[in-house]
C-alpha cells in the first residue's frame, strides 16, 4: 500500500469530519468546538419524573351486548415547574368505548391516539394520550405538560466566535 493510499483512507474522512471554516464575508458565523460543548453543558437539565397519583380505570357495560364504556382518571403534578407558573398540577379524566377484545384503535375501541387536553391555561398546558390500549392491565400513556420557565431557561448568550 503506497503513502497516498493511507493518506486517502486515514486524511479524507478526517478532513470531511471537521467543522468548515466560514469565509469572513459570509452571512452565517461558524460556532466553534470549544463553544458547542459549552452549548452541550448549559442544555443538560436535571428533570424529576412526574407524579401520577389517584390513577384509576374502569370499564363496565350495562348489558353483554353493549359496549364498555371505559374512563381513565389520575391527578398530576410536575415537581420541574418552577414557581412563577400558577399551575402546577391537574387532573386528567378521559373516556372511549370498548368491545373488550380489540387491541386496535378504531370502532370496536374508540380510544384516540391523539392528545387530549386536561388542563389549558395559556402559555401552561396539561395533555395526555393514549398511545395503545390492549386492555385495562396492559395500556401505554403519553404525559405532556408545557410551560414557561424563566428560571432555568433563558435564551442562549452571544458567542464569541473564532473564525478559521
Amino acid at each position: 500500500m503506497r503513502a497516498t493510499q493511507i493518506l486517502g483512507l486515514v486524511a479524507l474522512p478526517l478532513a470531511a469530519a471537521m467543522p468548515a471554516a466560514t469565509h469572513p464575508d459570509a452571512e452565517e458565523p461558524v460556532v466553534g468546538l470549544a463553544h458547542r460543548s459549552t452549548l452541550i453543558d448549559n442544555s443538560q437539565f436535571n428533570f424529576l419524573p412526574f407524579n401520577l397519583t389517584n390513577m384509576g380505570m374502569e370499564c363496565a357495560r350495562p348489558t353483554r351486548a353493549d359496549m364498555y364504556d371505559c374512563e381513565l382518571r389520575f391527578d398530576w403534578h410536575d415537581p420541574n415547574s418552577v414557581p412563577e407558573n400558577d399551575v402546577n398540577d391537574c387532573s386528567c379524566i378521559y373516556n372511549w368505548s370498548w368491545d373488550g377484545e380489540t387491541t386496535e384503535a378504531g370502532e370496536k375501541n374508540t380510544y384516540s391516539a391523539e392528545y387530549t387536553m386536561c388542563l389549558k391555561q395559556l402559555p401552561t398546558y396539561f395533555e395526555m394520550r393514549l398511545a395503545s390500549f390492549n386492555s385495562s392491565q396492559s395500556f401505554e400513556l403519553v404525559v405532556a405538560h408545557r410551560y414557561h420557565d424563566s428560571e432555568f431557561v433563558h435564551p442562549c448568550p452571544k458567542l464569541a466566535l473564532d473564525h478559521y
